[in-house]
């Protein structure tokens, strides 16, 4: 009788893990789907600031009341937005501010900021580099999500005991970050 319990308990649980699994790859091709519809830059506003707002929208709101069942829905939105980001990015590239507007232009690197983990962050940095340095990305935008990267790796932001430069203050994120600058200006054609 145990050995039939057992049998079907974990029939049971592979028959879920494939049901959530197949519903991943569905809702995968849903929002493969909407990004690759944004076939004018009036949707893709649209959809950018959506991004934003639904990043920025239970961060304004207060969230003491019922902050565990926050959590989990914030962090459900969050890997949401992650992956339109990430679909958005992979097929657009980043977002042209001049065209977009500074909001729906800063959704790609709000969300990331917001991300919990260093290897996110790492692996957007290439492209939030490029789009720094080709001016889609202000500095302010820049230093602060690199500043936070920082801090969760080191437990504490850059300070200069001086006034600094914007400058100075990215070569330091740099530096102490480890990251290979020079090969994405090669790579990139920059100075």
């Amino acid at each position: 009788m145990m050995k039939i319990l057992i049998v079907i308990m974990g029939f049971l649980s592979l028959w879920s893990c494939q049901s959530d699994s197949i519903k991943e790859r569905e809702q995968f091709l849903n929002l493969e789907e909407e990004v690759q519809s944004l076939v004018n830059d009036s949707l893709k506003n649209i959809f950018l600031f959506k991004i934003w707002d639904d990043d920025q929208n239970p961060r304004r709101l207060d969230l003491v009341v019922n902050e565990q069942r926050n959590i989990k829905e914030m962090d459900s939105l969050y890997q949401l937005n992650l992956k339109r980001v990430d679909l958005y990015l992979n097929y657009w590239g980043y977002p042209e501010p001049t065209i977009f507007g500074e909001i729906p232009g800063s959704a790609p690197i709000t969300v990331v900021h917001h991300a919990p983990d260093i290897p996110t962050r790492e692996k957007y940095f290439p492209v939030f580099y490029k789009a720094f340095k080709e001016g889609k990305i202000r500095g302010t935008g820049f230093t602060f999500y690199l500043q936070r990267w920082h801090k969760m790796k080191f437990g504490k932001r850059v300070e200069f005991d001086r006034p600094f430069t914007e400058e100075e203050e990215l070569e330091q994120l740099y530096k102490n970050l480890g990251l290979d600058i020079f090969t994405l200006n090669m790579q990139y054609g920059f100075d």
